[in-house]
């Protein structure tokens, strides 16, 4: 299951990813080894492709819960997020600012995307797979 569909799916419930993370995972077929049969077909490492498929497992868990603070019901915010969107905005132009607003604010999918573009880098790097 690729990080996009695990992401949409925890979505799919209100706090779905705090739950699931605090899961004993019982079902036999949980984590399912075709999970990472993709990674060992492209010539990864067993270690390379257990430790990358966990990595981005544990990215979409974390991103997906702080997701799901600031949007408890889908499309809608917490006022408490909204409040502080607007302060940061008065706050000023200066480089520290504008930084914090892009790790903070903006399209949600965006800063999913992006975060997970990085996230995958590091592991080419790492493995040195391409």
């Amino acid at each position: 299951m690729g990080a996009g569909v695990t992401r949409r799916m925890l979505l799919g419930y209100r706090d779905g990813a705090k739950v699931f993370s605090g899961t004993v995972l019982t079902d036999p077929t949980v984590p399912n080894p075709g999970l990472l049969q993709p990674l060992l077909d492209a010539g990864f490492e067993a270690r390379h492709a257990g430790r990358a498929w966990f990595t981005v497992y544990t990215y979409v868990i974390g991103f997906t819960i702080e997701e799901q603070a600031v949007y408890p019901v889908p499309g809608q915010q917490d006022e408490r997020y909204a409040a502080l969107a607007a302060r940061r905005e008065q706050l000023g132009a200066d480089a520290a600012t504008k930084a914090e607003q892009w790790a903070f604010t903006g399209d949600v999918n965006e800063r999913f995307a992006d975060g997970l573009a990085i996230l995958m880098g590091g592991i080419r790097c790492w493995t040195g797979k391409p």
